[in-house]
């Protein structure tokens, strides 16, 4: 387990291998590739390729495969759900210090389906909006985590990311949340979120709505089954500002996971 995407990353590996410096290579290259990830999509990171296109609106500017795939994955959701998932709320994180203020100015608390533009590898912010990533970008580490271990012939593993967790091949997982501590389910072959409005002393976590507001706190979560680890993460503000609406999320590509069951998995 180590400090990555804001929360603790926990990798596990089910081999049969007896080459222990094949294996410790496995978890070498997965946590690289989850480091990787954060300098390129963390708001928290000044030098990050998603600051770069934060702090240079109106400009095309140059970014990797990855920071471009997200964005582009984020702002299609967005145009899908009609925009219950809207990623360049970023603005609205500022004056609570959810996120560091690398000197943004005035900046508009919601964005449009237009707010970027893409071009072979370069990215335009188009509107004076924050695009922030934290939960997909986390989730999708995971995804692209698990893609390097599969490419390398491991084909049995699982991360997760502060509950952001997917799981393929043999490897199962115990489904537990936070109003859900106790093992109520396993996670095979699918990926898991959840998202929800604590206000605890030992955890803090707020959902926004369409308008850039902030859901008021209370005991309520909201699981979501998904094939990837970003969708998943995506789909749970979906559910909560949806309030469980299981046509729409089954229409994104999501279930909900109100009552996990043994095996949770997707057809």
């Amino acid at each position: 387990m180590r400090p990555l995407l804001g929360t603790f990353v926990e990798i596990s590996i089910e081999h049969q291998t007896q080459n222990d410096a094949q294996v410790s290579f496995w978890f070498q290259v997965a946590f690289a590739r989850l480091t990787q990830l954060q300098q390129r999509l963390s708001i928290h990171e000044r030098n990050s390729e998603l600051s770069a296109v934060n702090l240079n609106p109106y400009q095309w500017l140059s970014v990797s495969r990855d920071t471009r795939r997200l964005l582009q994955l984020a702002m299609i959701l967005m145009a899908k759900s009609d925009g219950l998932f809207n990623p360049t709320l970023g603005a609205a994180l500022l004056p609570d210090a959810l996120i560091p203020d690398f000197g943004y100015g005035q900046r508009a608390l919601v964005g449009s389906e237009q707010a970027l533009s893409f071009r072979h590898n370069q990215v335009r912010l188009n509107e004076p909006v924050i695009v922030c990533l934290d939960g997909v970008a986390k989730g999708f580490a995971v995804d692209m985590a698990l893609a390097t271990l599969k490419r390398l012939g491991c084909e049995h593993a699982a991360i997760n990311a502060g509950g952001d967790i997917r799981a393929m091949g043999k490897r199962c997982v115990p489904i537990q949340t936070r109003l859900q501590p106790s093992h109520s389910g396993l996670l095979h072959n699918a990926a898991l979120a959840t998202s929800g409005c604590y206000h605890e002393a030992a955890f803090r976590s707020r959902l926004m709505d369409v308008k850039g507001q902030f859901l008021p706190t209370q005991r309520q979560e909201w699981s979501v089954l998904a094939h990837t680890a970003w969708r998943a993460d995506a789909l749970t503000k979906i559910a909560a500002l949806s309030q469980g609406d299981e046509h729409r999320l089954a229409k994104l590509g999501g279930r909900l996971l109100s009552s996990p069951q043994l095996g949770a998995q997707l057809n």
